[in-house]
C-alpha cells in the first residue's frame, strides 16, 4: 500500500478517547444511588454526546466491574475493585494488574481526566504519560485550581503531573487566569454544557417557589444557611432539594425544617424530572463554598431565573448583561439583595432573560461539543498512535 493510502487508512480510524472519572459510573450501570451530583451529570453529557461522532471511539474507565456492552454509545473500561478487608492481598494484586492493563490501555489514545486532584490521579496521569498517551485535564471547580486556598493542601504530585499535559481545560476565564497566575500553567476554557430546550416559559408571577435551593446535603454546599436565610422571609415560599448524603446533618435540617411554615422539603428527585421545580423558581439561590459544574446555573437559566449566590462567581455575574448577583461571602449582603430581587420582579424577568440568551450562545451542547471535537483532533493529528 501507498504511503498516501496507508494515511488515509489511518485518518479514517476513529480517535480512542478515554475519560476517567468513576463516580460517573452510577449514571450508566444503576446501583441504587441517588446522591449523583453535578460533576456526574456533566460528564455523562459530554461523553455521550461525544460518542454520537463515528470518528471517536468514547470509554468511560471506572472502577469496579462493568457491562460488557456499549451503553448509550459507551464502553465502559473496568478499575480498582474495593479492599473489603485489611488482608485482602489477592484484590489488591488484581487491581494491580487490572490498573496496569487500563493504563496501558488508555495511553494508546486520549486520556481525559477531571474532578480528582489526589496522589493516586497524580500517578495514573503520570504512568499513562510515560507510554506514550496524550493527556488532558479538565478542571471541575475552582478548589481543583486552588485547593491549598481551600485547605486542602498544596497537591504538589498532581499539578507536577499537570506540566507534562498535553491539554488543561477550565470552565471559566477566572479559573484560566487563576491557573496561570498560581501555577504558570496555561489551559483552554470550554464552559460546561447545558442540553437546552426551547420551551415555553412559566410567568414569573404564576411560579409557585420565591426561592429554590439544590444541592448535596455536604459541608460545602452550607444548606443550613439556605434555611437561616428563609428565616429572615417568612412570607416568600422556600423550597430545598436535598439528597441526604450526610445523614447526620440531613436529619438535624429536617428537624429545623418542621417547624418552618414556608419551606418545602424533597430530599430526592431524578434528574431527569428536577427542571421541573427549576421553572418553578423565581430565584435560585447558592450557598455553596464553591462550584464543580454549575448544573443549578444552567438549570436556573433554562427555568429564565434569577440567580444569587452567597459566595461562588461566575464570570457572568458582573458587568453588562449579568446573569445573577453574588454576595462576596456575606450573608447580609445576601439578604439584602435577595429582598432587592423578591421587591422587584423586573429584575428577575431582565436576569432571566440574560442568563437564558448566555446559555444558548455559550452552554448550549453543540457549541460545547465543537470546542471538544476541535482539542481532540488536534491531539490526535499531534500523536503518531492514534
Amino acid at each position: 500500500m501507498k504511503s498516501s493510502d496507508m494515511q488515509a487508512a489511518r485518518s479514517k480510524k476513529p480517535i480512542r478517547v478515554v475519560f476517567r472519572y468513576p463516580c460517573a459510573k452510577n449514571l450508566f450501570v444503576d446501583s441504587g444511588e441517588r446522591d449523583v451530583g453535578g460533576a456526574p451529570i456533566q460528564i455523562k453529557t459530554i461523553i455521550t454526546e461525544l460518542a454520537k461522532d463515528p470518528q471517536f471511539k468514547v470509554y468511560l474507565w471506572v472502577d469496579g466491574s462493568v457491562p460488557d456492552h456499549k451503553i448509550e454509545g459507551v464502553s465502559l473500561l473496568p478499575g480498582r475493585k474495593p479492599l473489603k478487608t485489611r488482608f485482602s492481598f489477592f484484590t489488591y494484586f488484581l487491581n494491580s494488574l487490572r490498573m496496569a492493563r487500563m493504563v496501558r490501555f488508555a495511553a494508546s489514545g486520549i486520556s481525559v481526566f477531571t474532578v480528582y486532584v489526589d496522589d493516586a490521579t497524580a500517578s495514573l496521569m503520570k504512568k499513562i504519560l510515560s507510554k506514550g498517551g496524550k493527556l488532558v485535564y479538565r478542571f471541575a471547580s475552582d478548589i481543583a485550581v486552588d485547593p491549598a486556598g481551600y485547605g486542602e493542601g498544596e497537591c504538589l504530585p498532581f499539578f507536577e503531573a499537570l506540566k507534562s499535559a498535553d491539554a488543561l481545560i477550565t470552565q471559566t476565564r477566572r479559573q484560566q487566569l487563576l491557573l496561570k497566575d498560581l501555577h504558570k500553567l496555561e489551559s483552554t476554557v470550554i464552559p460546561s454544557t447545558f442540553p437546552l430546550k426551547e420551551i415555553e416559559e412559566t410567568p414569573v408571577e404564576q411560579r409557585k417557589y420565591d426561592v429554590v435551593w439544590v444541592g448535596q446535603c455536604r459541608w460545602y454546599k452550607r444548606p443550613w444557611i439556605a434555611l437561616e436565610i428563609a428565616r429572615q422571609f417568612p412570607e416568600a415560599q422556600f423550597l430545598l432539594i436535598m439528597p441526604e448524603s450526610d445523614s447526620r446533618m440531613a436529619v438535624a435540617l429536617r428537624d429545623q425544617m418542621a417547624s418552618m411554615h414556608n419551606v418545602e422539603f424533597l430530599d430526592y428527585v431524578p434528574p431527569g424530572e428536577i427542571q421541573y421545580y427549576y421553572d418553578q423558581a423565581k430565584i435560585v439561590l447558592n450557598t455553596s463554598l464553591f462550584e464543580g459544574y454549575p448544573n443549578t446555573l444552567h438549570a436556573a437559566a433554562q427555568a429564565r431565573a434569577a440567580y444569587l449566590s452567597l459566595k461562588w462567581e461566575d464570570d457572568m455575574f458582573s458587568g453588562e448583561g449579568k446573569v445573577g448577583l453574588c454576595s462576596k461571602g456575606d450573608i447580609n449582603t445576601c439578604i439584602k439583595q435577595l429582598e432587592y430581587l423578591l421587591a422587584n420582579q423586573n429584575e428577575i424577568l431582565m436576569m432571566g432573560y440574560n442568563s437564558f440568551r448566555h446559555l444558548q450562545k455559550q452552554n448550549n451542547i453543540e457549541e460545547v461539543q465543537q470546542k471538544y471535537q476541535r482539542l481532540l483532533r488536534g491531539l490526535a493529528r499531534d500523536s503518531s498512535q492514534i
